[in-house]
């Protein structure tokens, strides 16, 4: 899986064929301290994804794309109760 026009947006791209849950490999990833802000994870094939109140986000391959986006909105200046807006401005 290739994006060549990402890195006009992306710091960086990690693209997978299957993951269990996208959020889980960024979280790795942050927590390893091996990546910027702006790092994506994207997969075509979630199997373990979760969305809101625990509710399964899979999909059968080759019909979704799942991406998780590592932001830090503390550094932005957002104010914590600002938070909840980014998931419905990212769509």
């Amino acid at each position: 899986m290739e994006f060549p026009l990402s890195a006009e947006l992306a710091a960086r791209v990690v693209a997978l064929d299957e993951t269990d849950s996208t959020n889980d490999d960024l979280v790795a990833l942050a927590t390893a301290g091996t990546v910027p802000e702006f790092t994506v994870v994207v997969t075509t094939r979630q199997t373990a994804g979760r969305g809101r109140l625990g509710r399964a986000w899979v999909a059968p391959p080759g019909t979704s794309l799942a991406a998780s986006v590592l932001l830090h909105p503390r550094d932005a200046g957002v104010p914590l109760e600002r938070y909840g807006w980014i998931p419905l401005v990212a769509g």
